[in-house]
């Protein structure tokens, strides 16, 4: 990953290696930081979608500038 010209000088690159990437066809892997680096992969693992039911819900927000997804589970009182 470049890190640009500082001072007229280009910058030494980040290398990051990954030891345990998740199976399947991966899509998209991003450089993030929140109190600390990580990883966001994003990757198709061949599993089918399962069809919405009741009671159950996901929402996923773009964003203009970060990806981000949440998921909730709704649970009935017993």
């Amino acid at each position: 990953m470049s890190m640009g010209i500082h001072n007229g000088k280009r910058e030494k690159p980040i290398i990051v290696y990954a030891s345990n990437l998740p199976q399947g066809t991966i899509k998209e892997i991003e450089c993030c930081y929140d109190n600390g680096w990580y990883l966001a992969v994003t990757y198709e693992d061949g599993q089918k979608a399962k069809t919405y039911q009741p009671g159950h819900s996901a929402g996923v927000d773009l964003g203009e500038i970060h990806t981000m997804a949440v998921f909730g589970k709704m649970v009935k009182p017993s």
